[in-house]
């Protein structure tokens, strides 16, 4: 478990402020973090690192997807529309 100071910002190893999670510079104890808290007028906060997990999917999760996942295809509009073009053609010519 990491931890960052966070005064009004991240604080990096300069002692300079980051406005992000990125360039703040990471602690591994908590007694550390708690000094340079302390130091700079701040407060400690617990980063989780998640960049150690690997966001993997399933293939057999991937494949259901993609089987629920069917559309039409062009050719079923298109029947469409040709029935609805006869029927008009129908009517006219009865008339």
């Amino acid at each position: 478990m990491a931890y960052v100071v966070k005064a009004m910002c991240y604080v990096d190893s300069e002692g300079y402020g980051v406005p992000n999670l990125k360039g703040a510079k990471r602690y591994e104890s908590k007694e550390m973090a708690e000094l340079a808290a302390y130091v700079s007028n701040g407060e400690v906060v617990e980063v989780k690192d998640y960049s150690q997990k690997t966001n993997k999917i399933n293939p057999h999760k991937r494949k259901n997807f993609r089987k629920e996942k069917q559309s039409k295809s062009n050719q079923a509009w298109l029947k469409q529309e040709v029935s609805k073009h006869e029927q008009k053609k129908e009517i006219h010519s009865r008339s």
